[in-house]
């Protein structure tokens, strides 16, 4: 997975794999990443993800031994759309990328870099992923027909809309 064609696909979710990726090289197609890293950063190597619903992806390098930085992208290696990029999160030298929005059916480019021009190292990659719920817009609540009612659902793909409600603080 050196090179942007041949990104190892991340079947399911949540996923922990380990690379070497001493070696990995970076090649002239390679994208920049904005605001991350140094430029283009060395010892690329590629995962893709398709979504298999709308949701937030995660993805993080915790447990890495080197410093990496990591970016998400859309399109074709002649045209990629940088989704987020981050580098040294919380002053560690992991990076963690939350709340991705994804789409449903899209292919998305997991980019793993070291910082600058460096050796690579053991890389430990997470992903995660959580759909959106169906009652997550205001305009498609969860009709409670009897109660009492209880419900244990994951959320964790729950986004807040710019129609929501504000909430008020009660004294």
């Amino acid at each position: 997975n050196d090179g942007f064609s041949s990104a190892i696909l991340i079947g399911s979710v949540p996923s922990a794999l380990s690379a070497d990726t001493r070696g990995a090289s970076t090649v002239s197609t390679d994208p920049v990443p904005t605001n991350c890293g140094v430029g283009k950063n060395s010892n690329s190597v590629w995962y893709k993800y398709v979504a298999p619903a709308n949701g937030l992806l995660e993805v993080d390098t915790w447990g890495s031994d080197y410093d990496t930085v990591l970016a998400v992208w859309t399109g074709t290696i002649s045209n990629l759309t940088q989704i987020q990029c981050n580098d040294d999160l919380y002053g560690y030298m992991e990076a963690w990328l939350e709340n991705v929005p994804v789409t449903a059916g899209v292919t998305y480019y997991i980019e793993v870099m070291d910082y600058d021009t460096p050796d690579g190292g053991a890389l430990q990659l997470y992903v995660d992923f959580a759909s959106t719920p169906s009652n997550n817009d205001f305009n498609t609540p969860t009709t409670i027909s009897v109660v009492p009612y209880s419900v244990t659902a994951d959320i964790r793909g729950a986004t807040q809309a710019s129609d929501d409600p504000s909430l008020t603080v009660c004294n």
